[in-house]
């Protein structure tokens, strides 16, 4: 979706500016404008500067207003202003992230390939290169092959089973061999253009690899569960003689469980969202601790109770979903496929991380944190990774565009020390109806301890729905009290009848909804509606 001037406040609509080369005390009326913004700013005027923004908007065709809302991010955030930074926080504002790290026909040496996959090429078409069409009918029948002969591991093959496990893995291994079974068509589907003529020839122990995932994964993470409970446990284990120090371990305990362990990669959304719930009372109680005690008292309480009541319960769709990865992860160290076509359709705050995180926009921060702790984990399959690589490697693939695109969600992000407010940018791909749709996410919201505060923020969502078109959603929090519009011109107020989960999810973990309405999506509206005083 294509954001455009004003779908928050109503606003004059602005036309684009026509650069005129009027001269105005010996600079043109382009120059003057970019002296204007920079002193507004208090940012010294000097040619290089002037230079630089005035080559950014000419070489791009660049609307001078929205060459002032980039110029306004850039000083906001303190970075510098080149030409680099410049096209990059523009691409990031107003393009949609778009990126294909595969070429657009795969080709796979036709000698290469086993007489009976050649019989299959050659049954389906005329032409010797199979394409990607082609590969997807071929590699399911592979695939099927190869999971059929997993199924019959071996004796020396065979893993021990872990001492403690809570479930039966036996079962819960034969459970995802089916549904893979059951899947091999989206399998296929997904792995199909990234495939090498390996993927023909080898036959990788599909099973014994599931079970290393499956069994390792719940003995390591039944036992790190019941750790890190006790850790936050002995924290507020006293609510009476908590103080605001304990408070805020306690809190940064359940944060990093929530974002950082492995726990909930795989455990099920009632004990996530028991956690993200235990994590935002504790913080109530915070802010309580000095002027209302008693109350504070009680949450602490109340979350302690809570926490012991946990119980590590993987879930089976999870379990699945890290299974299939580590397929893949084998089908890769085998050289049977490029690249990891990494997607994921399950909710959660964990996987929304991760989604963040395999676009690659903490990409420098993990590399350079690796660096000072070995234990610290980097997302090797990340997309900026994948493009550089290309880049380096010389490869023909646009990467240029949605290098840029990440750069510049990067810089608009960047963390804003001295102020009291943080302003944040997200271009995500994400799946709907099985189509590729960018969701542009602006975040407005104040800080708290150095962390966004979740309970005072402003967010918008903007995308192009297939049936309704375009939409954008604004959520305004105050004081944990949310209030939902929907902006969509084809959208019918009984859309708002199928919102109960959404209520009763955001009710769980600690916000209560004032009010959810729907009114027209005007394309006057001003993008900058997001940067409101909360």
């Amino acid at each position: 979706m294509k954001i455009t001037n004003d779908m928050i406040i109503e606003a004059p609509p602005k036309n684009m500016v026509e650069v005129k080369e009027k001269t105005v005390d010996n600079r043109t009326e382009l120059e003057s404008e970019i002296v204007e913004v920079l002193e507004e700013n208090n940012i010294p005027a000097d040619e290089e500067k002037i230079q630089e923004i005035k080559t950014f908007i000419n070489e791009n065709n660049i609307p001078l207003d929205k060459a002032k809302e980039v110029l306004e991010y850039l000083v906001d955030k303190k970075i510098a202003i080149t030409s680099k930074n410049l096209i990059c926080v523009f691409h990031a504002l107003n393009k949609e992230f778009n990126v294909n790290i595969n070429p657009e026909k795969k080709e796979i040496h036709f000698f290469k390939l086993p007489s009976t996959v050649k019989n299959k090429v050659q049954t389906m078409k005329i032409e010797q290169e199979p394409n990607v069409e082609i590969l997807k009918e071929i590699s399911k029948d592979r695939l099927v092959e190869i999971l059929k002969a997993s199924l019959k591991i071996k004796e020396e093959e065979k893993v021990e089973p872990s001492r403690k496990e809570n479930i039966d893995s036996t079962s819960f291994i034969d459970d995802i061999m089916k549904e893979l079974l059951e899947e091999v068509e989206d399998v296929a589907k997904e792995i199909a253009p990234v495939i090498t003529e390996d993927f023909f020839v080898k036959m990788p122990p599909v099973k014994k690899v599931i079970h290393v995932e499956v069994t390792e994964k719940m003995a390591k993470l039944e036992n790190l569960f019941q750790i890190e409970k006790k850790s936050v446990l002995s924290l507020i284990k006293e609510p009476e003689k908590v103080s605001m120090t304990t408070l805020a371990a306690a809190i940064d305990k359940l944060d990093h469980i929530i974002l950082k362990s492995d726990i909930t990669l795989y455990t099920d959304m009632k004990t996530e969202k028991d956690l993200l719930h235990s994590s935002s009372e504790l913080e109530i109680a915070r802010n309580l601790l000095d002027n209302d005690r008693k109350e504070a008292i009680k949450i602490i309480t109340r979350v302690h109770k809570k926490i012991q009541s946990l119980s590590y319960k993987p879930s089976k769709q999870r379990m699945m979903l890290q299974a299939k990865k580590a397929v893949y992860h084998s089908f890769y160290n085998e050289n049977m496929i490029d690249f990891m076509p990494e997607r994921s359709s399950l909710k959660g705050a964990r996987n929304i991380l991760e989604l963040l995180r395999s676009l690659g926009l903490n990409h420098e921060y993990e590399v350079t944190e690796k660096l000072y702790d070995k234990k610290s984990s980097v997302s090797e399959f990340n997309i900026k990774k994948i493009l550089l690589e290309l880049k380096e490697s010389g490869e023909k693939v646009q990467t240029k565009d949605a290098l840029d695109n990440l750069t510049g969600q990067q810089l608009i992000n960047k963390l804003e020390h001295k102020s009291v407010k943080q302003r944040l940018l997200f271009n995500i791909p994400i799946e709907i109806h099985h189509e590729i749709k960018n969701l542009k996410l602006h975040v407005n919201a104040r800080k708290e301890h150095e962390k966004i505060d979740w309970k005072n923020s402003r967010l918008y969502f903007a995308v192009n729905l297939t049936n309704i078109g375009d939409t954008g959603i604004l959520v305004d929090v105050f004081d944990r009290k949310v209030n939902i519009t929907i902006k969509n011109d084809n959208i019918k107020e009984e859309v708002l009848n199928n919102l109960e989960d959404i209520k009763n999810n955001l009710n769980y973990i600690g916000y209560k909804i004032n009010n959810i309405t729907c009114s027209k999506l005007t394309h006057k509206a001003n993008m900058k509606g997001v940067r409101l005083e909360l």
